[in-house]
């Protein structure tokens, strides 16, 4: 009777061992599994955080770009608005009255163009769009990230 006994206090103690190993395995799966889950987690965020980089600078090349090829233009209208005026006074002082008021229309026309392209709607909507653009980013990558983090831990 003392030995059965025994052998049942020993059996007990065995199977509560087996358990205390089968819930310190559980657990230290679970930690892995927590660690990996993190390391992706941050993995996507580099991976976002230089994707949204990227396309800021992106977007400030395109910006860069169309200031120069504006400036381009203007100057270039500037130009020949310069060479039809002088050829206007050219005109002027040999007395051709007709091919005067011509050009003097053709110059109010240019000199109307490149204040309209100063002031182009285009223009004024791309540098609003690119400011909202820049500005709703990373609010947006902050959403997605947060719906990921909720799709991974759900």
């Amino acid at each position: 009777m003392m030995e059965e006994s025994i052998l049942q206090s020993d059996k007990a103690l065995t199977d509560e061992q087996k358990a205390r190993a089968e819930e310190r395995a559980k657990k230290e799966a679970a930690e892995r599994e927590r660690k990996l889950m993190m390391q992706k987690q941050k993995e996507h965020k580099e991976a976002m955080d230089a994707h949204i980089r990227s396309l800021s600078e992106n977007i400030s090349q395109l910006e860069n770009k169309m200031q120069r090829e504006k400036d381009n233009y203007l100057r270039e209208q500037e130009r020949v608005l310069d060479h039809k005026m002088k050829a206007l006074r050219e005109l002027l002082l040999e007395g051709v009255e007709e091919k005067f008021d011509d050009l003097r229309r053709e110059i109010k026309l240019m000199e109307e163009e490149i204040e309209a392209e100063k002031h182009s709607p285009i223009q004024n909507f791309l540098d609003i769009a690119g400011n909202v653009f820049a500005a709703a980013l990373p609010m947006l990558c902050n959403i997605g990230m947060q719906i990921l983090s909720n799709y991974i831990a759900g």
